[in-house]
């Protein structure tokens, strides 16, 4: 259908239904309510472990220990920018299926991992790393392997296979969207890419936010996993994560109200995503009409008598108040006073006082007792004395001056100093809206500097992967990634290939389940494992290589 096709069958539609609420854009225009709120990776790993080795510390996140120690683990090796953390929805949907144990690793100078040469993103160190890990993990008892890397993390992981003290271990090599021939091109224009991004972030919500809408991770449930620790607190230097971890969720649920972010103020008004999310208004109170209302006094002493207003209610009776003119207030009675008079002659208009502009005016005082003191107003105007109202600065204002009190002053000493903000308590938590260029969080690592590095990754990596001792697998985003020697290799059956649709670069954050799905029908086809409960309902079956 073409264009012109499109507008006019949209032209004979029907109208939209308006919409009975107030919509406030947040920031990049969003249309509708989505959570952006950053979520703790508990959820989806059992535990973490910092290993050292040679090269510093890495972090490692790790799912629950398989029912069986020969059960193979899924090696998760992420690409340049990511983190161990991208791939945490991919660990829930894969072990659900198949017996296996996830090991998700941050790559030297992503996520947790603290290395002694950061800047040192070569091929050959980053395959160390993967090597070193691993036996510090599991020392001569070395289980199964599935190693399993996306574009960087690919790269590395088709060298590790050839490790010659992995290779009898290794036994699946999983490649995600990245061919050599068009990583080799896609350099020329990713220093232009990397110019594209913001720099700052004002806060994680944002980070997600952008996250999402610049379409790096498709799927928001991902990114408020993984973007936290792709960015790094400008302050402290600390990965965004560590603040999640810091933040109790026991006590925002015990008190039933969250925390509110300092950017979530621009999404207060936003709508709903469905009307089910709507709730409730509340009933009002339905009075008989029959019974007459009594409004709950006030704990106030009388002025008059020195006595609480529910005393006076005890002293009150029906006959009390109908002899001095003032019958019960009936419910309906409430909708009669408001009412317009019948005729434009019972409006009656005080008229105004008139004033000479230069006598002062005093305001007769009333004739009450002080709740306080006890003494009549009277006196507290005995007591005053000119004397100390200008010592005070205070003159009687005259009635005159009213008007003058907004003109501007004459010179800038008549300005009166501005007070000084208020000093707040370092121990007291303060949430505060912060203003549209405040840069609160930047990337963990800078991409643009590992520049000198990127042909290293991908160089000759087309024929590493085919020459790779254990099966293989190519999952791609689009079928025309294949290059020349890859496109020879799967019509010769050389490696099984699954596109999978509607899904970006980062196909395992994007499409989470189905690439999960992919890789565990893949392990039971090689009987690499066997399926779970859960994974025998589900008739898990191994694509054929398309």
């Amino acid at each position: 259908m073409s264009a012109l096709q499109k507008s006019i069958m949209k032209s004979k539609l029907p109208p939209r239904c308006p919409r009975s609420y107030k919509q406030k854009l947040a920031p990049f225009g969003m249309s509708r309510c989505k959570n952006y709120q950053p979520e703790s990776w508990k959820r989806f790993f059992h535990r973490t472990e910092d290993v050292e080795t040679d090269g510093g510390t890495f972090r490692v996140y790790l799912t629950a220990e398989p029912d069986h120690p020969l059960r193979p683990r899924i090696v998760t090796l992420h690409g340049g920018g990511y983190s161990g953390l991208s791939w945490a929805l991919f660990a829930e949907e894969v072990t659900y299926m198949v017996h296996c144990q996830v090991i998700s690793i941050d790559i030297r100078g992503h996520g947790e991992t603290q290395a002694k040469d950061p800047d040192d993103m070569s091929a050959e160190t980053l395959v160390k790393d993967v090597e070193q890990v691993l036996q510090k993990l599991f020392g001569d008892e070395m289980p199964p392997l599935i190693l399993v890397g996306h574009s960087m993390g690919g790269a590395i992981a088709v060298r590790a296979a050839h490790l010659p003290s992995l290779q009898h271990y290794v036994q699946g090599l999983v490649v995600i969207d990245v061919v050599e021939g068009t990583a080799m091109e896609a350099l020329a224009s990713m220093q232009s890419f990397l110019r594209g991004r913001p720099t700052h972030f004002k806060s994680i919500r944002h980070a997600i936010e952008w996250c999402v809408r610049s379409g790096q991770v498709r799927n928001v449930s991902s990114a408020r996993v993984s973007m936290p620790s792709q960015i790094v607190n400008v302050e402290t230097g600390l990965l965004a994560t560590r603040e999640l971890e810091d933040m109790s969720v026991d006590d925002s649920e015990a008190d039933g109200a969250p925390l509110a972010r300092a950017d979530s103020i621009a999404e207060e008004d936003e709508p709903p995503e469905s009307p089910d999310d709507l709730e409730p208004e509340p009933e009002p109170a339905r009075v008989k009409h029959d019974e007459p209302v009594f409004v709950k006094p006030s704990e106030d002493l009388n002025v008059e008598t020195g006595l609480l207003a529910t005393r006076e209610l005890e002293d009150m009776s029906v006959d009390d108040s109908e002899a001095d003119g003032a019958p019960l207030a009936r419910a309906d009675s409430i909708a009669e006073e408001d009412e317009p008079p019948e005729s434009p002659d019972e409006l009656e208009e005080p008229e105004p006082a008139r004033v000479k502009h230069d006598e002062p005016v005093f305001v007769k005082p009333s004739e009450d007792l002080n709740v306080e003191t006890g003494l009549l107003a009277t006196r507290e105007l005995e007591d005053m004395s000119v004397d100390d109202s200008e010592a005070d600065g205070a003159p009687l204002a005259r009635a005159d001056s009213i008007a003058e009190e907004d003109e501007p002053p004459e010179s800038p000493d008549d300005l009166e100093p501005e007070p000084e903000p208020a000093r707040v308590k370092h121990d007291e938590p303060v949430f505060v809206k912060p203003s549209e260029d405040l840069k609160r969080y930047k990337w963990r690592i800078d991409l643009s500097g590992t520049e000198r590095h990127w042909a290293g990754w991908f160089r000759g990596l087309s024929a590493l992967f085919l020459s790779a001792p254990a099966p293989r697998l190519l999952l791609l985003a689009s079928i025309d990634g294949l290059d020349r020697e890859l496109t020879v290799g799967q019509m010769q059956g050389k490696f099984q290939m699954q596109v999978l649709t509607r899904c970006g670069h980062a196909v395992h954050e994007d499409t989470p389940e189905e690439v999960a799905r992919v890789v565990a029908a893949f392990a039971l086809r090689h009987r690499l494992t066997s399926a779970t409960e859960s994974g025998e309902n589900m008739n898990l079956v191994a694509a054929p290589g398309c």
